[in-house]
Parts: structure tokens; C-alpha cells; sequence
């Protein structure tokens, strides 16, 4: 779920910057395009693009994050030392065995 709904927020994220470089409104009257927050911020096309291509980026990196996501993240901190779980991780090869003192 987690995964869907990342990837859908990403895209939206694109479309929506795609809908504001499609729109000609922030260009009037030959403005070089729409300045913020006391000059904080600038929205033009290099910008936009830039945008743009760090969404595309962000939505790989999720699809390859989300491909790896069978395995547990934290399986040594997640188990309790002697537990079934710890045992079931360790048989699954996806943690290292505790040294015994």
C-alpha cells in the first residue's frame, strides 16, 4: 500500500508540473516566469525541469526500493535474542547469529 500510494503522489507530483510548464500564465507579457516570496523562489522553465527530472529519479528509486522489499529492514532489532522470530530470520539468512559469551 505503502508503495502505490508513493509512486501515485509522484506522479501526480509530474503531472502537475508538467500542467504548470504547459501553462503560459506564469510567462505574461514576456516575463522570464513567476518570482516568489520576496524573491525567495522562482518558478521558470529551467526550474520545472529540473523538477520534473527529480520526480522521474524519485519514482525509479522506489520502484527499486519497493523491489527489495520482501525482506525485512531491521531483522536483528525487530527479534527478541531466542525468540521464534529471531530463530525464523536467522534460518532465513537475513541476519548474522549472536555471539554467545
Amino acid at each position: 500500500m505503502h508503495l502505490v500510494l508513493a509512486l501515485g503522489s509522484l506522479v501526480a507530483a509530474f503531472i502537475m508540473t508538467i500542467v504548470v510548464a504547459a501553462s503560459h500564465a506564469i510567462y505574461a507579457g514576456g516575463s522570464p516566469g513567476h518570482v516568489a516570496a520576496m524573491g525567495a523562489v522562482a518558478v521558470d522553465r529551467p526550474t520545472l525541469f529540473i523538477q520534473g527530472t527529480i520526480l522521474v529519479l524519485a519514482f525509479a528509486s522506489v520502484l527499486l526500493i519497493g523491489d527489495s522489499s520482501n525482506s525485512p529492514f531491521a531483522a536483528q532489532a525487530a527479534a527478541t535474542p531466542g525468540s521464534p522470530e529471531e530463530r525464523e530470520a536467522l534460518g532465513a539468512g537475513s541476519c548474522t547469529p549472536r555471539s554467545s559469551r
